[in-house]
């Protein structure tokens, strides 16, 4: 895409203001914004712009089970937002100073705040788990800083990372102020993963097991809400496939949900401009996002809110229904007696801290509401022992389990009925899993790790000839 040629008279976009760049002569330059697969970060920054407003224009390649193609609107990648606007700032992979990145996503091409040439929404599908001051850092505290002095209106999205499953898995840049997205699961969707044969099959609204999880280290809760990220589909650069009807994948991870939700997001922008004739604050859009999600009984530090949901984020925004609570969060404590919104707070042993909640009843019926707090506690546990064979006589499918075992069906009833999460955990000796290992000696300890497994919760259906051979639990 051409998106500059000199022509003697207007800037470079942004090069008068940020770098103080004259102007080139007329027919003295063209700029190009490609997305080259070869280059550092890859199909990325298409996958991540596809997730915000794909228009559903394809539908090579779609597997068996989806929904008949009727035409633009209905192929394999659909954005949420598929009529957004999208301004691309290039590769952050590739280098550059971050700083310009962040003051030109708050000034625009003008340099000069709230002039409407500037984005709405900031989407961020990347980060630093090498910083273990997330929240702190500097990074996170200029992006905090711009949008609270230069850009209020401006909504941060960020991803929550990777690095999961243990707590404190942020990566960084996480400022209070931004939304902070874990991701949430929908296995089945594609066939990378698995080889359903329905769309009852696909499982979708856990937290994935390696979705970055809070809290940050100034002590803010660090995630805000989830969205898909394990795994959909995704448009990828024409140089990479050659052919438009087939330019899609599968992929995963932060880098997904996060975008995802900037794309529920600018749902909550439009609908919240139409009704109120103004763009929301950053907090308004925050708190009716966090509002609108549906809980999937994670604890908070996972799953923030819950899952985005746009249908319930638009009907809030529009102030048609919905319940929201003011504020969506609460990061108890203070600092020498002043509560900073982006600095630690305190909370001594034995002190009692108290805060006040409103809520809203945003629909036209009267509303009776059950607050309470709530702690996850375990009311069942099965364990069972299985022996693999050598990893190189394993096909090495992803779309297929090596292993299976029977939880729920015939002949096996491990899962009380009310429950509201299960986790499934995997424990073998560290010296399988890293082969250097000398027990009782962790300086022989060296990565990566040799052996690992990848465990998946399927809703299993067995077809033809299968049938009659997974018939108890001991063949499964």
């Amino acid at each position: 895409m051409v998106y500059y040629i000199a022509d003697g008279v207007r800037p470079i976009p942004a090069g008068d203001w940020l770098y103080n760049l004259s102007v080139p002569a007329a027919g003295t330059l063209v700029c190009f914004m490609l997305n080259d697969v070869n280059g550092t970060g890859g199909n990325h920054g298409t996958q991540c712009a596809s997730a915000v407003a794909a228009g559903g224009v394809i539908n090579g390649n779609a597997p068996p089970y989806k929904p008949a193609y009727t035409g633009p609107g209905s192929g394999m990648v659909q954005g949420p937002a598929r009529g957004a606007e999208i301004i691309s700032i290039g590769n952050y992979y590739s280098g550059g100073y971050y700083p310009d990145y962040y003051l030109f996503c708050a000034l625009g091409y003008d340099g000069q705040p709230g002039t409407g040439d500037e984005p709405n929404i900031v989407s961020m599908s990347f980060g630093d788990g090498r910083t273990d001051s997330d929240g702190w850092n500097f990074e996170s505290r200029l992006i905090d800083w711009v949008g609270r002095a230069l850009a209020p209106d401006i909504s941060w999205v960020i991803s929550s990372g990777n690095g999961a499953p243990g707590y404190m898995t942020l990566t960084s840049p996480n400022p209070p102020r931004a939304v902070n997205v874990g991701a949430s699961t929908q296995y089945g969707s594609t066939l990378t993963f698995d080889s359903i044969v329905g769309l009852d099959q696909i499982n979708a609204g856990d937290v994935q097991s390696w979705s970055g999880t809070g809290p940050a280290a100034n002590g803010y809760v660090g995630v805000n809400v989830l969205a898909n990220g394990a795994w959909g589909t995704g448009d990828v650069p024409l140089n990479e496939s050659r052919n438009g009807w087939t330019a899609w994948n599968s992929w995963g991870g932060t880098s997904r949900s996060c975008p995802e939700a900037a794309g529920v997001l600018a749902l909550v922008y439009q609908a919240f401009r139409e009704t109120h004739q103004r763009w929301p604050t950053a907090e308004e859009a925050k708190r009716i996002l966090m509002n609108s999600a549906v809980d999937q009984h994670y604890d908070v530090f996972r799953q923030g809110a819950g899952r985005v949901h746009a249908g319930r984020a638009v009907n809030l925004a529009a102030g048609d229904a919905g319940v929201a609570v003011h504020p969506p969060e609460w990061w108890a404590g203070d600092y020498r007696g002043t509560s900073y919104d982006a600095y630690a707070r305190l909370v001594a042993p034995g002190q009692v801290v108290t805060t006040s909640f409103t809520l809203t009843n945003h629909g036209d019926q009267p509303l009776v509401l059950d607050i309470s707090d709530a702690q996850p506690s375990e009311i069942g546990r099965t364990e069972f022992v299985f022996h693999t064979i050598k990893t190189q006589n394993e096909d090495k499918v992803t779309s297929k389990p090596d292993y299976l075992h029977l939880l729920q069906g015939p002949g096996a009833d491990n899962i009380p009925p009310d429950t509201d999460l299960m986790t499934l955990e995997a424990v073998f000796p560290f010296a399988d899993f890293d082969l250097n290992y000398v027990p009782h000696a962790t300086e022989t300890i060296r990565p990566p790790y040799e052996n690992g497994f990848r465990l998946l919760a399927y809703d299993w259906t067995t077809t033809g000839q299968r049938q009659a051979a997974l018939t108890t639990p001991s063949d499964w």
